[in-house]
């Protein structure tokens, strides 16, 4: 079962799951310039996608993960491991962060 989140939600064990890029910026033509964080059990953000690509933080994910044209990020096959804060960014070509974050808390319930 595919889902869309709103900012708290809570999806089943083995569902996939798609969490909105409420940061995206309609200007930018791409996600090169978007970065998704993840904050799991351990309250430390590891970057997951960045300028343009998966990070090698996600190495446990990269078969599970993918981002959409429009900068969200798709979980699929969740499982408890996937929860926590997911924080959405986007930066212009210089650098400079565009907007405020965009924060999904995502719960796994079996």
């Amino acid at each position: 079962m595919q889902q869309q989140l709103n900012k708290d939600d809570v999806v089943r064990d083995g569902d996939e799951v798609t969490l909105p890029a409420k940061c995206f910026r309609n200007m930018m033509q791409t996600c090169e310039k978007t970065t998704w964080l993840f904050s799991g059990q351990n309250n430390t953000a590891e970057p997951l996608f960045k300028n343009g690509k998966f990070h090698p933080a996600a190495r446990n994910k990269p078969d599970r993960l993918n981002v959409t044209a429009k900068c969200s990020l798709v979980i699929k096959k969740v499982s408890v491991e996937d929860v926590g804060l997911y924080t959405c960014r986007q930066f212009d070509a210089s650098g400079k962060q565009q907007g405020s974050d965009s924060n999904v808390h995502l719960s796994v319930v079996n």
